[in-house]
């Protein structure tokens, strides 16, 4: 008996231990179901992407670079800090009619997540919250968030719904109520300065809730661009005189010096050479005029004058009458071919009018064979129209900074405390993108006999700001904008095989030329302004380079005077200043110090130039150079007393003045103009 309790209790035992095991198998099944941390069942699969430009709305931007990158194809070098769209569509796989499911997109990113599976991933974080992210959101200049998507991927499935991501983080949640639906989002993003070079991003969606999607059929793809073959190609050395190229300006008047054709009648009084009577500037003599009333052309040949690359517009100034209705056509005749007429309607008294001639583009040699036309339009019986006076100004573009050597040789004898500038050409060799780059000024003291030793420790050239006991350093200039766009000048430096894109003119606060970037196969030019400084060594040799520079074919090299380095004398002279208005100028001060109490000989004396306004830009500067004594016809007296001088009458009602200072030194010091002050009302 006791032995068959046993055997029952071992049996009854038994069977309580398997329904045991059964619930305890139904509880982790249960778990399983909820576990956050693991694939969600088979409900998900990122099945398309699409890498697009940001140049168009929402549902329309094109496939992104050129050629156009296709649906479902990884693209390759993508440079840093760049813009981009990505468009990812998620399909329902999961045989469930019956029961909606969510998806609330986040898009990550990973370096080594090839499949999208596995690997280390980050969300792409919002623009506010970049940090060194290298990639991020970003602002779309095409759509805004919330921007509702349509369907872009063809592949049969039903189209649900989705949303563009700019700066806001994640996609707005869809409903899946059946198998085979899918949706698409459009993320904008930034390839930021922090991305590296050469190496795979991956990019997928997992939901906010339940982490990564089941299956990834594709894992979209960006390969970043490889790191620029940079090669420093040519160097030259600049005088510190003039902008990148001329800017527009007045050059001159010229005047009638010939007849080419005088089919007008009569010249009064007494008759002589047709242009004789009409070349005497302003004020005109009236009693002496040339006339007609046979609807003539008069032709003449004209004065030329030098100073531009090219000649851009002339206004013709006509002092004339006429004695009833007739008119006067005005015209130019630029390399033997006429231009537009300009009709002028005169009044029975003198006057002067103008007619003006814009947008030419005039080489020397068309401005020296340069004729004027005036043609009488009758309008009545025998009227007469009469010239007394004819004046032609010319505005050209003259020259810009000149060189101060030919490319690729050192100069000498530079002196301290003087502007010069250094010229590179820069070319990317590499068959990638080249990535925004900011290329810093350094120099070094030369070791050897060139710059290509290798022995030389270089280091940044300061600014100004930060200048104290350096050698060199970046300097401002008159005739530079810190990061202004250079240009392919010629003559300049010689062109390597590529194509050209413009490059950065560098000065204080500046020592780079920032964000450049070019092609395969371009090449730029960047140009610096920097001076010697006291602190820099007579005699001593310097080096010159940008960074970062993969292979560098040249180095500049410049030698500074033995001698201390100050010229004897020099004369500066400053940008227009525009009061606003016609103004009384009353009085000019200055102040000046030197680079040595012991220079005795050291001065500066100052004149002046006044000009009226003409649409934004000074008029006709007044025709000398003058110090107190205005405008006398010659340009002996200057204002010399820094404490304050006042200006003369002549240079009332005008808008416009600047200054020339003429300085002078001893050769071992010079004197250094601080400020000038110029008072007006």
């Amino acid at each position: 008996m006791l032995s068959n309790m046993t055997s029952y209790l071992s049996k009854k035992t038994f069977r309580y231990g398997l329904h045991l095991v059964v619930i305890i198998a139904v509880l982790l099944l249960g778990s399983n179901t909820i576990d956050a941390q693991r694939p969600r069942p088979a409900n998900y699969r990122q099945e398309h992407y699409w890498f697009l430009d940001d140049d168009n709305t929402i549902n329309a931007a094109s496939g992104y670079s050129t050629p156009d990158a296709n649906q479902d194809t990884a693209i390759q070098s993508v440079s840093l800090n760049s813009k981009l769209r990505l468009r990812i569509a998620v399909v329902q796989t999961r045989n469930n009619p019956n029961q909606n499911l969510t998806v609330a997109p986040v898009l990550q990113y990973s370096t080594n997540g090839s499949n999208c599976s596995s690997g280390t991933w980050t969300t792409v974080p919002k623009s506010s919250s970049c940090g060194s992210n290298p990639i991020c959101l970003t602002a779309s200049t095409q759509f805004s968030d919330g921007t509702l998507t349509t369907q872009r991927f063809n592949d049969g499935h039903t189209f649900v719904g989705g949303d563009g991501v700019a700066v806001n983080g994640d996609g707005n949640a869809i409903v899946y109520a059946n198998r085979n639906e899918h949706a698409e989002w459009e993320w904008m993003l930034n390839i930021t300065n922090n991305a590296t070079n050469n190496i795979n991003y991956y990019l997928r969606i997992v939901d906010a809730s339940q982490g990564a999607l089941n299956d990834y059929q594709r894992c979209a793809t960006l390969t970043t661009a490889e790191v620029s073959n940079s090669e420093l190609l040519h160097y030259r050395w600049r005088n510190d005189d003039g902008g990148e190229v001329g800017t527009a300006q007045q050059l001159g008047t010229i005047y009638p010096d010939g007849d080419y054709s005088p089919s007008w009648q009569t010249v009064v009084p007494g008759g002589g050479y047709h242009f004789a009577a009409v070349n005497e500037g302003d004020p005109p003599n009236t009693s002496n005029y040339i006339a007609t009333t046979n609807r003539s052309t008069e032709d003449f040949d004209l004065q030329t004058l030098t100073g531009g690359t090219s000649y851009t517009r002339v206004d013709v100034r006509i002092n004339a009458r006429n004695t009833g209705n007739d008119r006067i056509g005005v015209n130019l005749v630029v390399g033997g071919s006429d231009q537009s007429e300009n009709t002028i309607n005169l009044n029975h008294s003198f006057n002067w009018y103008t007619s003006s001639f814009t947008g030419l583009n005039m080489t020397q040699n068309q401005l020296d064979s340069l004729r004027l036309k005036l043609r009488h339009i009758r309008r009545g019986g025998t009227d007469q129209v009469q010239v007394a006076s004819v004046e032609i100004t010319v505005y050209g573009i003259p020259p810009g900074a000149s060189f101060k050597q030919p490319e690729d040789t050192p100069v000498v004898d530079q002196n301290k405390n003087e502007n010069v500038r250094v010229r590179f050409l820069v070319k990317n060799n590499s068959l990638t993108y080249s990535s925004p780059t900011s290329f810093v000024l350094h120099y070094a003291p030369r070791v050897g006999a060139d710059c290509s030793g290798g022995d030389e420790t270089y280091q940044p050239v300061p600014i100004q700001s930060s200048c104290s006991g350096s050698a060199v350093c970046m300097n401002v200039s008159t005739y530079v904008t810190n990061q202004e766009a250079s240009q392919n000048i010629s003559p300049g430096i010689t062109d390597p095989s590529g194509s050209f894109t413009s490059g950065k003119l560098v000065e204080d606060p500046s020592n780079a030329a920032t964000n450049q970037a070019m092609l395969p196969n371009q090449f730029t030019e960047l140009e610096y302004v920097i001076i010697f400084t006291d602190d820099a060594t007579s005699g001593e040799s310097y080096c010159l380079r940008l960074s970062p520079i993969d292979v560098y074919t040249k180095t500049a090299l410049i030698t500074l005077s033995s001698a201390g380095g100050y010229v004897l004398n020099g004369t500066y002279v400053s940008n227009a200043f525009d009061a606003g208005a016609p103004s009384v100028f009353d009085s000019i001060e200055w102040t000046w110090s030197t680079t040595s109490p012991s220079c005795v000989t050291c001065q500066i004396r100052l004149q002046i130039q006044t000009a009226p306004d003409e649409g934004g830009i000074p008029g006709a500067w007044s025709p000398t150079w003058s110090g107190p004594e205005g405008e006398d016809g010659d340009e002996t007296d200057y204002f010399t007393i820094s404490t304050g001088e006042l200006i003369h009458t002549d240079h009332n009602d005008d808008e416009w003045i600047r200054y020339r200072a003429t300085m002078e030194g001893d050769g071992t010091d010079s004197p250094i103009l601080e400020e000038v002050k110029i008072n007006y009302q």
